[in-house]
């Protein structure tokens, strides 16, 4: 027998709260890439059924899953879509006067912000949300840490150092009745990786190295943490660390989530950026190149090298 299509606000609302859940769960374990296609198809019903069903209950559960949507949508590098699906997130967070979806959907637009070169409006957007009144701690780390990459990204050290520190503080406030069920994945690896990223965009390489080892150490955590992975290879090539970044990209190779064309657009970008380092920088060891080699074999739009000196010029294609 075929199961009856939902017929009121509580049943609209669970069946997109299930919805939410299945996609958030593809994204952990299989990456953005992978749930993609689920999250545009995710986004285009969710709009329909807040057109069909404008109550409280379900506009709050349409911005969940809208969240959950955008944020998929950004990671997998599908960067119109995302800012339309984002966008849509926070009306309907707002109509329904859901703040902590609210402030999810802040956090992510702000991530892009900065993920496109745009540090100033990165910062707008978490600056606007600390002040909108008294957050729950884990919601004011995570926007600290928002304003922190900002900064760095702009190149004001001590401003990205002090929002750095700020989050950690938060966050050894420890979790409250207050934090939303969103913050789950706010813990030390986070941190530490974020710290890392702050202190890798500010030319730091050393000091991000050892808070980026601290946030690949622990166990395995949503798929989108291989970025943390990605930008301790690339800072130490960077460095010239050869012997522990033939290390790290060995290990990589080994994590087929961190570079599987189902992961992560952001990771691959940095892998493509560290494998490029490596191919043209005359010292760089032959055991690192071969590391190189084969993750350049599985990770998006890294072409490996077939033949030729790595510093070699290739023709644009």
């Amino acid at each position: 027998m075929n199961a009856q299509p939902p017929t009121g606000p509580q049943d609209r609302a669970a069946a997109l709260g299930a919805l939410a859940a299945r996609l958030l769960a593809r994204d952990r374990t299989a990456g953005a890439v992978a749930a993609a296609p689920a999250a545009r198809r995710a986004a285009r019903h969710c709009a329909d059924a807040a057109r069909a069903d404008g109550s409280a209950e379900v506009l709050a559960v349409s911005a969940h899953l809208l969240s959950a949507a955008g944020w998929i949508l950004f990671d997998a590098g599908a960067r119109q879509p995302a800012g339309w699906v984002n966008r849509q997130a926070l009306q309907l967070a707002d109509q329904a006067g859901d703040r902590a979806t609210a402030h999810l959907v802040v956090a992510t637009l702000s991530m892009r912000e900065a993920h496109h070169g745009r540090p100033a409006a990165a910062c707008a957007w978490a600056e606007a949300a600390l002040e909108s009144g008294p957050l729950p701690p884990r919601t004011a780390a995570v926007l600290r840490l928002r304003t922190a990459r900002a900064h760095a990204d702009a190149g004001g050290r001590q401003r990205a150092l002090v929002e750095a520190d700020r989050a950690r503080s938060l966050f050894l406030d420890g979790p409250g009745a207050r934090d939303p069920e969103w913050t789950w994945w706010v813990d030390e690896q986070e941190l530490q990786g974020h710290r890392g990223l702050v202190l890798a965009a500010l030319g730091d390489r050393e000091r991000a190295a050892a808070h980026l080892r601290l946030a690949t150490a622990g166990p395995a955590g949503p798929s989108y943490r291989s970025l943390f992975a990605a930008e301790l290879l690339s800072v130490l090539v960077a460095a010239g660390a050869w012997r522990e970044a033939e290390q790290q990209a060995v290990a990589l190779h080994a994590s087929r989530g961190a570079v599987a064309g189902g992961g992560s657009a952001r990771t691959a970008a940095v892998l493509r950026t560290a494998l490029r380092q490596v191919r043209r920088h005359p010292r760089a060891p032959a055991g690192l190149r071969d590391a190189v080699q084969e993750i350049g074999i599985r990770t998006p739009g890294a072409r490996p090298r077939t033949g030729g000196h790595p510093d070699t010029p290739r023709s644009p294609t």
